[in-house]
């Protein structure tokens, strides 16, 4: 599965770990449901979006060589990093870090995304979609719906589908298209924590994480090519910043019409209009 590969930033330093192996990854999502009942035992149900998490684990790496130990220490850096409220990137596949934001509608029907190109391209310049990939296209949390479709072949901004089209009418909502093993911002799920990293005498240890997508990834400007994010290849950042600063800089954006959940009327979740 490639070169499994965590992102993060630390003063004025971008930070790799690249992993031995990825043992584990799944969703464990948490739709934000209330079902209530009515008069006559029919149902209602209020949905609030879903927080999006996954697990991710490697489990058994050895602690008696030289690249094990190597891993285990540098983990130990982004585990804390996490606990102090950092965030993260994490891929399944370092060539394949690409993620960006449509540069037009998304309908109903449609057979390809148009894009305006890796907006993570500081992480690896040369990612990009390939036919064959998975991609991923995703709505902010608060609205909630994905869908995963084949590509076909990159054409200029143009990702096209291999035999399938849009499910769902994606139009007038904040969304990111994403390779589908790509995670650009992720944070610790305080109420799904477990201990990181295991040690079993000393041989092997193990790492297990709970990461939640930060909501604010999804609010860029409509022609946000990049994110302004320091380079791999630098150890002073560049034109921007960390990622910390690029999602603080998103969250406090308004140019979609995004707002942080406190701020998000019902009647909003619910398909009406925010007006300012």
């Amino acid at each position: 599965m490639g070169s499994p590969t965590f992102y993060f930033y630390t003063g004025s330093k971008l930070q790799t770990v690249t992993l031995s192996r990825l043992t584990r990854l799944e969703p464990v999502y948490q739709p934000q449901l209330a079902t209530l009942t009515t008069g006559n035992l029919g149902m209602v149900q209020v949905s609030q979006g879903v927080r999006r998490q996954w697990r991710i684990t490697m489990e058994r790496d050895s602690l008696l060589t030289d690249a094990g130990r190597a891993r285990w220490r540098a983990l130990h850096a982004l585990v804390s990093h996490l606990e102090t409220g950092g965030a993260v990137g994490f891929s399944t596949d370092h060539a394949k870090s690409w993620a960006g934001y449509p540069a037009g509608t998304i309908i109903q029907g449609g057979s390809y995304v148009t894009w305006w190109g890796n907006a993570f391209s500081a992480w690896n310049s040369s990612a990009a979609p390939v036919a064959g990939d998975d991609i991923v296209i995703e709505q902010a949390p608060m609205y909630g719906l994905t869908e995963c479709h084949k590509v076909a072949a990159l054409s200029g901004n143009s990702i096209s589908y291999s035999g399938t089209t849009n499910v769902f009418d994606h139009g007038g909502t904040p969304k990111l298209v994403r390779y589908a093993g790509f995670f650009p911002a992720l944070r610790m799920a305080s109420d799904r924590y477990t201990t990181p990293l295991t040690n079993e005498h000393g041989i092997i240890y193990s790492l297990e994480l709970t990461l939640e997508m930060d909501a604010a990834v999804y609010a860029a400007n409509v022609q946000q090519q990049n994110l302004g994010l320091g380079s791999t290849s630098a150890n002073q950042y560049q034109s921007g910043g960390s990622l910390e600063d690029a999602l603080a800089r998103l969250s406090a954006s308004r140019s979609t019409g995004f707002a942080p959940a406190g701020q998000i009327p019902f009647a909003f979740r619910q398909g009406g209009k925010i007006t300012r």
